[in-house]
């Protein structure tokens, strides 16, 4: 079966959400977002796309004895960059925009 795209009006309006999604993934990909453990040993630098950058770890905690700490802190780290990342996107985020770019979809 096939998918009606509404002719080539639908096509240029796929194509056109398609070139947006392109330029958004673009544009989120130079975006940084970091953030640290609690104990500052551990930071972490991420993208918009949520793709680790970045990763320092404190000499002290590389130690084998260390490992569930590091472990511990860098999960810390992951997270407090991830809502570092989700504050802006809320701040930041044009519904104007992502409005017309999924109804242009649903067309």
């Amino acid at each position: 079966m096939a998918l009606n795209l509404g002719g080539i009006g639908g096509m240029k309006d796929a194509f056109k959400a398609v070139q947006e999604a392109k330029k958004m993934e673009a544009q989120m990909k130079t975006q940084r977002f970091s953030g640290s453990s609690k104990s500052g040993k551990v930071n972490v630098v991420i993208n918009g796309l949520q793709q680790v950058i970045e990763l320092h770890i404190e000499d002290e905690l590389c130690n084998p004895q260390m490992k569930d700490l590091m472990v511990k802190q860098i999960l810390e780290a992951m997270e407090d960059a991830r809502k570092s990342f989700e504050k802006d996107m809320a701040k930041n985020m044009d519904l104007g925009q992502l409005k017309e770019m999924l109804g242009n979809m649903g067309s």
